[in-house]
């Protein structure tokens, strides 16, 4: 009886010393490891590479593109008259059949004259091709009601697109200022100063001219903006009348 006991007794002493050995190198081969694995930040900093960020050129990306066409005898603003006559140079991209046209426009985008650009040499390149143009426009400063249109416009160069592909479209614009002949510097803007001699402008266009203020209807006619500079003044045959210039007079021819 005794025997027995000390033998349970044995083999429970061996089976808890067991588990205890397990339980032992079970938990050193899970958490110990992985205290070993554990590398220190400062360590981990230390063998990062550090990749540098690429610099941005601001002013690269902010430069001004140089204008495609260059000119001899135009700057912008430059005030001119008709005819006009350009020499620059443009891009061979702009020619087809060595030439590209050219308009003139007023500050209200109204087409007021157009031109051909013909190519000085070789245009079948990529290069700078020189060119000239002569052009003919006739700007007329009269505009709706009692607003003189102002002396200003553009210069269009146009790249020759025979195609008519939106996508092959490019055109360059150079502003200007049209010169104004003396008759129209002479010529006030306002309703009151054009008055004289006791004349009086009115109707509802202010397209008439005469000794008192006229009742008119309101049917609008496109020659009314023809007297929108005009003097209203008395005239030899002692009526007031709309003095007609050269420039009033080729006006109300056009219509």
């Amino acid at each position: 009886m005794k025997k027995s006991v000390i033998w349970g007794l044995g083999v429970l002493v061996l089976c808890l010393m067991g588990v205890s050995v397990y339980l032992g190198y079970f938990i050193h081969m899970k958490f110990g490891n992985e205290k070993e694995k554990e590398i220190p930040k400062e360590k981990v900093m230390q063998d990062l590479e550090v990749i540098p960020s690429p610099k941005v050129n601001i002013q690269d990306e902010t430069t001004t593109k140089e204008a495609p066409l260059t000119f001899s005898n135009l700057v912008p603003e430059q005030t001119i008259k008709s005819p006009v006559s350009i020499v620059g140079e443009a891009p061979g991209r702009y020619f087809f059949e060595g030439s590209f046209p050219v308009m003139v426009v007023d500050a209200h985008g109204k087409v007021i004259g157009d031109g051909i650009a013909t190519a000085q040499g070789d245009w079948m390149t990529e290069k700078m091709v020189p060119f000239h143009t002569d052009i003919q426009f006739e700007w007329k400063p009269i505009g709706m009601g009692e607003e003189p249109l102002p002396p200003t416009g553009f210069l269009i160069f146009q790249k020759d697109n025979p195609s008519d592909m939106r996508e092959n479209d490019e055109e360059y614009r150079v502003p200007i200022t049209f010169q104004e002949s003396e008759d129209e510097k002479s010529v006030p803007s306002s309703k009151e100063e054009r008055e004289k001699d006791g004349c009086v402008i009115s109707g509802c266009s202010a397209q008439v001219c005469s000794d008192e203020k006229v009742l008119t209807d309101c049917m609008y006619k496109e020659e009314y903006i023809c007297f929108q500079k005009a003097l209203c003044e008395r005239q030899r045959n002692g009526k007031c009348e709309w003095t007609m210039s050269k420039d009033i007079s080729a006006c109300v021819a056009q219509f």
